[in-house]
């Protein structure tokens, strides 16, 4: 298979993990995305084991941004659950972990060790506390070999794909893998990747 057809997707991330933030707690509905993106850097917590049950927490007040309050609770805790079990909020969609794990059985097995050993998060929800650890202990569960998950400074997690970017736009070869979009809707994404990039 072409590597287009081995990639799968997911439809959880930062602005999913805001929309489920507000509705656990209608009190940050009024916060815009500079205020939601303080709380998950700074509150938001993955739990190492899938958990049976969340505690619940006293309400604690959080200063934000413009230096306003906001009083939190588990929905930090309970939210972030939300990237490795999206079925407990009622979405059909496989967990992060299972993504990668899905995309991996979809090449050459003589391949998995090297992949998996690569496996780099980024962007900003990645930078929630124990994401990393929790990815890596959700994989070995299913893979029969040792391996440690790529985990990058936070500042470096946020930035990745514009850091990549401005190092693309700077090769003198790069003008000739752009895409347009006449061709884009012309042809479709798989026809396009197969001609630009010859894979």
């Amino acid at each position: 298979k072409q590597w287009y057809q081995r990639r799968v997707a997911i439809t959880a991330g930062g602005l999913q993990l805001d929309e489920l933030l507000k509705k656990l707690n209608p009190k940050l509905a009024g916060l815009d995305s500079v205020a939601m993106t303080a709380v998950k850097k700074q509150l938001c917590q993955v739990a190492e084991n899938e958990p049976t049950m969340i505690p619940e927490y006293e309400m604690t007040d959080f200063v934000l941004p413009d230096e306003s309050k906001v009083s939190v609770g588990n929905e930090t805790k309970r939210a972030s659950e939300f990237l490795f079990s999206p079925h407990y909020f009622g979405i059909k969609s496989p967990g992060c972990h299972e993504m990668i794990y899905n995309s991996l059985h979809k090449v050459d097995p003589d391949g998995h060790k090297e992949i998996i050993e690569n496996v780099l998060p980024m962007g900003g929800t990645t930078r929630m506390q124990g994401f990393a650890k929790r990815l890596q202990l959700e994989l070995l569960g299913v893979l029969d070999y040792e391996f440690n998950v790529i985990d990058q400074s936070p500042a470096e997690k946020e930035h990745m794909s514009w850091i990549g970017g401005s190092v693309c736009g700077e090769l003198t070869t790069f003008e000739q893998m752009w895409i347009f979009r006449s061709e884009f809707e012309e042809e479709g994404v798989e026809r396009i990747c197969k001609k630009k990039f010859m894979f």
